[in-house]
């Protein structure tokens, strides 16, 4: 997912920090538990019109998984900056059965791999894999658990962003081919873009225009 601008781990960490904070005013304002939506990412580029694309998709795909279970989604948000794409759901619906639907999306969607599905529940803790009875996610590259894989640096970068790179290109021509916009009962939805120029889409979903 090849950009230009590179972000440093100090930018990448406060992000996070202030991620953590809107998870926490969500939960408080609407009262659900949460579905926060990131990309699996690495390098020091986070913003590219291919990740834009990609969480695109990743919407597309949880709103018609919301849809299917009729989850009702009460507020939805979505954020573009130079540390990536992300978004946030607030789901009127148990934890542990989100959970459930997002791991097997991650599992079998031709994009999942590339995408980060956290639930949220209403204390503000992270449900795990293996709460639900999933395995741990697998290696990009090998059979082994991603986490390991990363903290001990087993592969290297330039190996990893190809990776990536051939997922996107097999796979986002054929998502933008069937995409569809989805309406969801009751949703509440913002965007926000912080970058000077934003890339454009062409899906909406419940009137929201992607910038």
């Amino acid at each position: 997912m090849s950009g230009t601008a590179e972000v440093t781990l100090e930018q990448v960490l406060h992000n996070r920090e202030r991620r953590v904070l809107r998870q926490r005013a969500t939960i408080k304002a609407f009262g659900c538990p949460l579905l926060s939506i990131t990309l699996v990412n690495p390098g020091p580029v986070k913003d590219s019109a291919s990740a834009r694309e990609v969480m695109a998709c990743a919407l597309q795909a949880v709103g018609c998984l919301m849809a299917e279970q009729r989850w009702p989604v009460v507020h939805r948000e979505v954020h573009f900056s130079s540390t990536g794409p992300e978004a946030l759901f607030a789901v009127d619906a148990s934890p542990n059965a989100l959970k459930i639907a997002t791991t097997r999306l991650e599992d079998v969607h031709p994009l999942g791999r590339l995408w980060d599905i956290d639930v949220i529940d209403m204390l503000g803790v992270a449900c795990s894999r293996s709460t639900v009875g999933r395995p741990p996610r697998r290696c990009l590259l090998c059979d082994d658990v991603a986490h390991v894989c990363v903290r001990s640096r087993a592969h290297p970068l330039k190996r990893i962003l190809q990776a990536v790179e051939e997922i996107v290109d097999a796979e986002v021509p054929m998502m933008e081919l069937v995409k569809e916009p989805v309406a969801v009962v009751g949703l509440e939805a913002s965007v926000s873009t912080e970058v000077a120029a934003p890339f454009a889409h062409d899906a909406s979903v419940a009137g929201e225009s992607w910038p």
